[in-house]
């Protein structure tokens, strides 16, 4: 018996689950109305509380599109997430798929390590957390900004590294920042919260211990500033 693939149209003679679908990457990626996308989200948080498996049961609603979900991720669905690494990292995403493929070839020849995820503190904001804290500096980490609240007509948010007193953005700027789209990025964000108030500091970050005097000097430097427009 033949079936056709209700995504890609593909003609197969092997059933794939309800035979609706090729592949679990055609099922995956079908179109889903909101309605579809409510029942599917209830029925995960059900099957997860079924086998223990931690996942957020709380309504959370999506910072690209405005819309409620359930799930743990960052964004409602894939189209966001995409749309969510563009605002988060300034990187267009096919720069993103170029920058990946050539990690990716690092990886397997042993010269990389892999990207951290945005949800593990990498180690220099863990350093800075410390040298706010013994400076007796108190801060928000990652404080978002909604766009809105700038005054922009855009969905989403920006993040803040460290959200200090008096609108102070501490940002703590590893390699990526040196990337000419990241630049253009960071240069649009920190003239929209310039408008509204807000004073941003950047601190190139270079790796210890190679770098003590200089990260050393940078603290410093920050702290005298810190001092004059807290």
């Amino acid at each position: 018996m033949e079936y056709i693939c209700e995504k890609c149209g593909k003609l197969v003679t092997e059933k794939y689950g309800s035979g609706r679908f090729c592949s679990r990457a055609c099922a995956n990626s079908r179109i889903h109305n909101e309605e579809q996308k409510l029942n599917i989200s209830k029925g995960v948080i059900k099957h997860y509380k079924s086998i223990n498996k931690p996942i957020s049961s709380d309504e959370k609603i999506c910072p690209i599109c405005g819309k409620k979900y359930y799930t743990n991720n960052k964004t409602c669905s894939k189209e966001c997430g995409q749309k969510y690494r563009i605002q988060i990292t300034g990187i267009k995403e096919e720069t993103r798929l170029k920058l990946s493929q050539q990690v990716q070839k690092r990886i397997k020849n042993g010269t990389h390590n892999g990207w951290k995820t945005r949800n593990i503190e990498s180690y220099a904001e863990k350093f800075f957390k410390k040298v706010l804290e013994n400076n007796n500096i108190k801060y928000e980490f990652n404080k978002p900004i909604l766009k809105n609240d700038l005054d922009i007509k855009e969905n989403g948010c920006y993040f803040l590294d460290f959200a200090l007193s008096n609108k102070i953005d501490l940002e703590i700027d590893g390699k990526q920042h040196k990337i000419k789209e990241r630049q253009e990025h960071d240069k649009i964000r920190d003239e929209r919260l310039k408008n509204k108030g807000w004073k941003v500091y950047r601190i190139e970050w270079k790796s210890l211990p190679k770098n003590n005097e200089y990260i050393k000097e940078e603290i410093n430097k920050f702290l005298e500033w810190y001092i004059k427009n807290k």
